[in-house]
């Protein structure tokens, strides 16, 4: 449930590395498995990603830095899993606009039943690029985004509408998000005035404002608010992070400024939007911190010695997942990259503020990524060449979850 940034290829590889081991991680598996009950979490389908296309180069120096696409997994709808890859290419040769992918790798999505993980129909959209992503949209339809092209599509795949970004308003490439609804997406731009963002409304890729702000460390957007981090201005290394938010309504109000609403501890490097009001920060430090757009803290939870991931949310249900980990190993002067070994599981259920915690041991070396199903009941995580789905809402967890 990764939010990186990718503004130019060495931002884009250096935020990359950072998701990778601030994402929510998976636990490492087999073979395909089925859960036999509910007195353990254990997932209900375990599949191998090298059967849709996953790759990883064998050079160690590429491996480090392979991209992968923004967002491996999402749910199109409450049963459909969308699996997005870069997949060699076949055919690989000159590449002719609109017409022929001849790159050597291709950004490719695989359409799965969520809870059977047979394959629905797979598509191919580009060549493959750091600006790709898929967005789901409403009744099972979704925007597939690659470098400055926008198409959003039906649920049978048919294209709808596309929209094309102005080269000159982003000339280095855009990154999108998400807002938690599904209903608006954030194309930003950044250069040395700061960052530049126009929202989209996702129903019919129609271009609603921009935004234009002072540098930041990493940007997210609800319906009706925009959050970001930045440095707080301490010697500390790493330093506590500043969250500012303000109002996109009152953004063109030359008397409405973003307001500083929370500071948090050393190191957290990752914010969401769960809902239009609340924003979690987590990431690269010891705290899980949930906040309304005032301030207020509604959530905070300190994990020992371990750091937190990731957080991912749904979008219609209470249910935040995140995790903890310790980044292991590595070693500059062999060249030999660093890994993450996830330590647990964190679920919450934000109304009843009800955590769950569970152990686990598991480690990425490449790249992870988190997608809960609308309702919160389907939990997928991606792990280098691995999926797992998990059953929450009639697992022990969801029932613990639920409880007051």
């Amino acid at each position: 449930m990764p939010s990186a940034n990718f503004r130019n290829r060495s931002i884009s590889l250096k935020v990359s590395s950072l998701r990778i081991l601030g994402s929510f991680l998976a636990v490492l598996a087999i073979a395909p498995t089925v859960r036999k009950g509910n007195d353990e979490f254990k997932p209900a389908l375990t599949l191998d990603l090298h059967q849709f296309g996953y790759e990883v180069p064998n050079n160690a120096r590429v491996n480090r830095i392979f991209p992968t696409p923004h967002q491996v997994v999402a749910f199109v709808d409450d049963n459909t899993l969308a699996v997005s890859l870069f997949v060699r290419n076949p055919h690989p040769g000159l590449s002719v606009r609109g017409k022929v992918f001849g790159g050597r790798y291709l950004f490719q999505t695989t359409f799965l039943g969520a809870r059977s993980g047979n394959v629905l129909h797979t598509e191919t959209w580009s060549n493959s690029t750091v600006w790709s992503g898929l967005f789901p949209a409403r009744n099972g339809s979704f925007v597939v985004w690659h470098d400055l092209e926008l198409s959003l599509h039906a649920a049978d795949g048919a294209i709808v509408k596309s929209l094309t970004l102005d080269p000159k308003d982003f000339p280095r490439g855009a990154s999108v998000e998400q807002s938690p609804s599904g209903n608006t997406l954030f194309a930003e731009s950044s250069d040395r005035t700061g960052n530049h963002i126009l929202r989209i409304r996702t129903q019919d890729l129609e271009m609603l404002s921009w935004l234009h702000l002072g540098g930041y460390l990493s940007g997210v957007g609800s319906d009706s608010y925009f959050a970001f981090l930045r440095d707080h201005p301490d010697s500390v290394a790493p330093p506590p992070m500043d969250v500012f938010a303000r109002s996109i309504a009152e953004a063109d109000d030359p008397k409405s400024g973003m307001n500083r609403i929370f500071t948090t501890s050393p190191g957290c490097s990752r914010i969401v939007f769960l809902d239009d009001r609340t924003i979690g920060v987590s990431g690269m430090c010891r705290d899980l911190t949930i906040l309304d757009i005032s301030g207020e803290v509604l959530f905070h939870r300190k994990f020992g010695e371990a750091l937190t991931g990731g957080i991912t949310g749904c979008r219609n249900c209470d249910v935040a997942v995140s995790s903890t980990f310790a980044v292991k190993g590595g070693s500059e002067f062999l060249d030999i990259p660093q890994h993450a070994e996830e330590r647990s599981i964190i679920f919450l259920n934000r109304k009843t503020k009800q955590l769950v915690e569970v152990p686990r041991s598991a480690r990425v070396r490449h790249s992870a990524s988190a997608a809960l199903s609308p309702n919160g009941c389907l939990l997928a995580i991606q792990n280098d060449s691995e999926l797992e789905i998990y059953e929450v809402c009639d697992s022990a967890i969801g029932m613990k979850l639920r409880s007051n």
